[in-house]
């Protein structure tokens, strides 16, 4: 690679990983916005309520060419067994000056596969949607997560008082 267009020692996200690895695409000229540049299957709880979030940078260094596209990704997850979407995020013109950025989503998983089991397969799709050019649009993804969101409830009297914030799924006593 031409050491001006790509970046130089460019390390991953992850804080204190000296060897770490990130995923890189190069997203050239002729990926159309129905090219799947990453997916994978998953097994989650249903009717859980859960946050994806990533990090994302441009893997480029310069603007140095006339058709220079910036990066830009989407985000889908969706219902392995009927194809619906439960859950999007799109990132469009990822600037080359702010370095990592993280994008999160957060959804619900809906409903289980079947009555036996309390799990839920869903798909992860990273769609390119930056098509237009013939250089730049290359991407990073780094410390890619699905975690777990616990939302809380806030709980008063009557009268207003006392109150209590607490998670869902948890019991408190008022007094």
């Amino acid at each position: 690679c031409n050491d001006s267009w790509w970046y130089k020692r460019m390390e991953d996200h992850t804080e204190g990983d000296t060897n770490g690895g990130m995923l890189m695409f190069n997203c050239n000229d002729g990926t159309t916005t129905t090219d799947v540049l990453y997916e994978c299957e998953l097994e989650v709880c249903a009717e859980t309520y859960i946050n994806f979030s990533a990090f994302i940078a441009p893997a480029n260094a310069l603007r140095d060419c006339n058709a220079y596209q910036d990066a830009g990704v989407k985000f889908i997850l969706k219902d392995k067994n009927s194809g619906e979407q439960i859950a999007s995020k799109t990132i469009k013109d990822i600037d080359l000056n702010k370095g990592w950025q993280e994008i999160a989503v957060m959804f619900n998983a809906g409903e289980a596969d079947n009555a036996t089991e309390n799990k839920k397969e869903v798909v992860l799709q990273f769609i390119n949607v930056a098509v237009d050019g013939n250089c730049g649009n290359d991407l990073l993804i780094d410390d890619i997560t699905l975690s777990v969101c616990t939302p809380q409830a806030v709980l008063e009297t009557s009268n207003g008082t006392p109150t209590s914030t607490i998670l869902l799924g948890k019991t408190e006593t008022l007094t």
